[in-house]
């Protein structure tokens, strides 16, 4: 595999202080940043996903970030972003619905797509390692104190499962980590919140 679009050095650290590395390449729309309103996790089901969600997929298929552990990060983990979270539409969620937005979800998600599962052992199941979760957890806390101390806006933080089409066949039932878990670990790692959120409305 051709790495020479995967960034080796960080491109900025979040408000968490967390490093984050680019990938280029990858397809995606465009929307205005106020129609952000979900942040969507995703598992790829993969060991090594990052060139696939950055253009190699034989369809179109992205996301905002990727976070995993590779041979070339000393199994460690880390946060590759693709794209913009403001202006920038990933091809991740598809078509679904939750409350009253549009069925095409990928206008209104930052994505992120969390790597395995990998190797299964007895700390991780489900091939997610502590460290692992740990580092997401970490991303979705910058994410959503950024919009809402930045853009006044609380986001909402889901899952592929719960706006994927239940109408349709060979629907995704993604993410398999332990979801209550994860939204503990997010929150506990929120830093201050402040200022006025806007409405769905606006």
């Amino acid at each position: 595999m051709s790495t020479s679009r995967i960034g080796t050095s960080p491109i900025y650290t979040n408000n968490l202080s967390q490093p984050i590395y680019w990938i280029n390449g990858a397809p995606h729309g465009t929307r205005n940043e106020d129609d952000t309103y979900l942040l969507c996790l995703h598992h790829t089901q993969g060991s090594d996903s990052r060139l696939w969600l950055g253009g190699d997929a034989p369809n179109a298929v992205s996301s905002t970030y990727i976070v995993g552990a590779y041979p070339d990060t000393n199994y460690r983990p880390r946060v590759y972003k693709y794209m913009s979270e403001r202006t920038d539409v990933p091809y991740t969620q598809g078509q679904g619905s939750i409350g009253g937005l549009k069925p095409n979800i990928n206008s209104h998600c930052i994505s992120v797509e969390v790597e395995g599962p990998g190797a299964i052992t007895e700390s991780a199941p489900l091939g997610f390692s502590p460290d692992l979760l740990a580092a997401v957890a970490t991303l979705c806390a910058s994410i959503i104190s950024d919009w809402h101390n930045a853009r006044g806006r609380s986001l909402l933080v889901i899952g592929h499962d719960h706006v994927d089409d239940y109408r349709r066949s060979g629907r995704h039932t993604d993410p398999h980590f332990d979801w209550s878990r994860v939204l503990q670990m997010i929150y506990t790692r929120l830093p201050a919140l402040y200022g006025q959120v806007k409405g769905w409305d606006r």
